[in-house]
C-alpha cells in the first residue's frame, strides 16, 4: 500500500466516523464518537508501512487513540520501526491535533 493509500484510507474512514456520529445541536455541528469507535475505525490500516526514499522505511504499527475530557484535542500514538540506509531503529511517534 502506497503513503497516498494510506492517508487516503485514514482520512476517508476517521470522515466516515465522524461523519456517521454527527448531529446539529443550536445551529452548531456537532460531533460525538468515543476513541474505541476511532481505535476501531483505524486499526485494520495497520501496521502501515511507506519507503518515501531509497533504502528508507516507516513502519507504523499499534496505533492508539486518546481523547481527553473537556478537551477537542485528539491524540494518537504509534509504536515506529525506521530503517535509515538499512540501519533500523524503533521508537514511539505521537500526533496530537
Amino acid at each position: 500500500m502506497t503513503h497516498h493509500q494510506i492517508t487516503r484510507s485514514f482520512l476517508l474512514i476517521l470522515l466516515g466516523s465522524m461523519l456517521a456520529a454527527c448531529g446539529f445541536a443550536g445551529g452548531k455541528l456537532t460531533l460525538d464518537f468515543s476513541a474505541q469507535q476511532i481505535q476501531e475505525a483505524i486499526a485494520p490500516k495497520f501496521p502501515a508501512e511507506n519507503c518515501p526514499l531509497p533504502l528508507t522505511c516507516i513502519k507504523l504499527q499499534n496505533p492508539k487513540v486518546t481523547l481527553v475530557d473537556g478537551s477537542d484535542r485528539l491524540t494518537m500514538s504509534f509504536d515506529t520501526g525506521v530503517s535509515l540506509l538499512g540501519q533500523p531503529t524503533t521508537g514511539t511517534a505521537v500526533v496530537s491535533a
